[in-house]
């Protein structure tokens, strides 16, 4: 069973369907379960972030191309993927560090418990005892999803620059890509994770619970 992507606030929980979002969220000490034909939370997303990112991964480049003992295209490139690395970690960090972040990320890790239950017993959990057991980790989290693309393109851009022909770059491109995949089945990638997620109470727990039944419901 495939649940999509689902998104966590401060107030509950959205489970995406193709064209119903299911809002679940805690008002007063009760669950409200609503529909929708949009997500609220992608609708106020803003640019801020990528155009963030951009500017700073253009910043680092300009600075890296002026300094005199980077003149070696090689090291500036792994200069690059270093900024690269460093912008990402501050994000998670800095972000994870917000008071106001501390509610969401619990009902993240209870989204999380959801959606590991569902996906390894391939059924709806038939209490909140049963997802409280469940991992707050999720392979499929946005966060991990970034950095098994960042392992995978530091790996195969690292060793492409120092190997000479075009037949060993395939071999080890190839052997990057079964590396990254290693890492990521044996909870390698998880790191960024730990900053987007608190340890859900059964308050956050059941939440997720009604709202993601309530999901299934409409596949």
């Amino acid at each position: 069973m495939y649940i999509p992507e689902a998104r966590s606030f401060d107030e509950g929980i959205e489970f995406y369907g193709k064209n119903t979002v299911i809002v679940a969220t805690r008002q007063e000490g009760k669950i409200v379960i609503s529909k929708s034909e949009s997500s609220r939370l992608k609708d106020k997303r803003t640019k801020a972030t990528p155009y963030g990112s951009l500017l700073f991964a253009i910043t680092g480049t300009l600075i890296l191309n002026n300094q005199a003992f980077l003149e070696n295209s090689k090291i500036q490139m792994l200069g690059i993927l270093a900024l690269i690395w460093f912008g990402i970690i501050c994000y998670y960090f800095f972000n994870s560090k917000k008071p106001n972040m501390v509610q969401s990320h619990k009902y993240h890790a209870a989204e999380h418990k959801f959606l590991n239950y569902v996906d390894k017993y391939d059924k709806e959990p038939e209490n909140c005892e049963e997802v409280m057991k469940m991992s707050s980790i999720s392979y499929r989290c946005g966060s991990t999803v970034i950095a098994v693309i960042m392992i995978l393109l530091t790996l195969c851009i690292s060793g492409c620059l120092w190997i000479p022909t075009i037949v060993l770059k395939i071999v080890w491109i190839a052997i990057s890509i079964f590396a990254t995949l290693y890492l990521w089945a044996n909870g390698k990638c998880y790191f960024l994770q730990k900053f987007v997620i608190e340890e859900p109470s059964y308050d956050e727990v059941e939440v997720a619970f009604l709202g993601g039944k309530e999901y299934l419901k409409i596949k």
